[in-house]
């Protein structure tokens, strides 16, 4: 179709009812609706919004009828709310009020009385040290503190095992590079008093030649002070300030 037989009856936009413009290229042979995308949007948007006020979603606070332009912004397409303010105030119904809330914290903490009774809580300790003295292995070189990662290694005896952290494996490092024999597998664990309870304690590393035991600690508690002042034997502590000795090589351990 050439332009001065397309002008003669010409189609227009369905939405803004304005005459599309001649494209050479175009074939004519099937209807133009729209003169651009936005006016096609726009059109359908239209349409789906009459859909929707055929039947509107009321506000569940105020009973007013929610705006079309709202529900598009909820994915599922549903709103209960016409505004935070009406949201907030029939949330706020809910709440529950001071006397509430003693009334289940009463409740909560007589429930917790008969689940952990002072009697169930010894009879528990006493499994605790019981499956300690047992399975010593599985609280020194498999036990796995949450903030650290276990890495895999192998000590001076040619025993598969793990150190918990990089700061130990940078002493078992150190170890192995000054031909000093080493292990983490604790048989013993030794026993110290805090706040009026006994504990277990396992060091860290234990050196057989020397008899002597490695504590990696990079921050001080009040209850490592406790075991420490306690251990019957020849225990090092290396801090923040031996690692990094260790890392630049200026550091020498004194037995």
């Amino acid at each position: 179709m050439k332009e001065n037989e397309y002008y003669l009856n010409p189609f227009k936009c369905k939405n803004c009812d304005s005459i599309i413009k001649f494209r050479p290229n175009r074939r004519y042979r099937i209807p133009v609706i729209f003169c651009t995308p936005q006016c096609k949007n726009a059109w359908y948007r239209k349409i789906k919004e009459e859909i929707y006020y055929q039947n509107p979603f009321t506000c569940q606070s105020c009973k007013c009828i929610i705006p079309y332009s709202k529900i598009k912004r909820f994915k599922s397409g549903i709103a209960k709310y016409c505004g935070n303010s009406c949201s907030v105030k029939e949330t706020n119904k809910y709440r529950f009020t001071d006397e509430v809330k003693k009334k289940i914290g009463d409740k909560q903490k007589e429930i917790q009385k008969r689940v952990w009774t002072k009697k169930k809580r010894n009879t528990h300790s006493n499994l605790m040290k019981k499956a300690v003295n047992k399975h010593p292995k599985s609280y020194s070189t498999e036990n796995i503190c949450g903030r650290v990662k276990s890495i895999k290694t192998i000590d001076s005896y040619g025993n598969e095992t793990k150190c918990n952290g990089k700061w130990e494996l940078l002493v078992s490092e150190y170890l192995n590079s000054h031909n000093i024999k080493w292990t983490n597998i604790i048989q013993e664990n030794f026993q110290y008093t805090f706040k009026g309870k006994l504990h277990r304690y396992f060091p860290d590393f234990y050196l057989p030649d020397n008899d002597c035991y490695l504590e990696i600690k990079g921050y001080e508690r009040e209850r490592d002070i406790a075991k420490w002042s306690q251990f019957p034997k020849k225990l090092i502590i290396l801090k923040r300030i031996e690692i990094d000795k260790i890392k630049d090589g200026s550091f020498i351990i004194d037995f």
